[in-house]
């Protein structure tokens, strides 16, 4: 009976291990069947997917909020444009943000200053791209578009706060400035 025992429970360990190398295998290969992928599409990030799906889900809040269909008309395209804007600007920053963390491993006090110098520039320039588009879009807000899109991180707030999971739903609040990020040291 003892042999049975350990011979089941080896049998069980050997199943689990090679279960357990055979989906972390699929895993690092993208084999993983998921609803709507194929096998081997592996896991891909398609921006316009995502922009269609905030899109829909914020024209459906502001239904809900009983914005009547030519408001909604008129802001849609303009919300997006924001949107995409900024999520190029984000993309843009990839090689300056690289070249500054370039910079930092060297240790090159010069090189840094100078990076650094590039990538304040290009968020100030950027900032004032959005600034303006944002303006824009606040002067066409009712008061209750406009409550709607704060709390969406869309406007009052710098793409800071953004809300997942739609109006009134259960979002998970993102970090704004000084929520889980290292405090500013005195005088930098």
């Amino acid at each position: 009976m003892k042999k049975l025992n350990r011979l089941l429970v080896s049998a069980l360990v050997v199943g689990l291990v090679l279960t357990a190398v055979h989906v972390i295998s699929a895993q690092q290969r993208g084999d993983m069947q998921r609803p709507g992928r194929q096998p081997g599409q592996g896991r891909q990030f398609d921006p316009e997917q995502m922009m269609n799906r905030r899109m829909e889900s914020i024209v459906q809040d502001m239904q809900k909020l009983n914005l009547p269909a030519d408001e909604i008309a008129i802001l849609k395209p303009r919300i997006e444009s924001l949107l995409r804007t900024r999520m190029d600007q984000n993309r843009g920053m990839g090689e300056l943000i690289e070249a500054l963390r370039q910079a930092i491993d060297a240790k090159d006090d010069g090189q840094i200053k100078a990076k650094l110098a590039e990538v304040k520039a290009k968020r100030k320039e950027q900032k004032a791209q959005v600034d303006a588009m944002e303006e824009e879009l606040l002067g066409l807000l009712s008061l209750n578009a406009e409550a709607y899109l704060t709390v969406q991180g869309i406007v009052n707030g710098d793409g800071f706060g953004m809300r997942f999971g739609g109006f009134g739903g259960q979002g998970r609040q993102g970090a704004g400035r000084g929520q889980g990020m290292m405090q500013r040291r005195p005088g930098g």
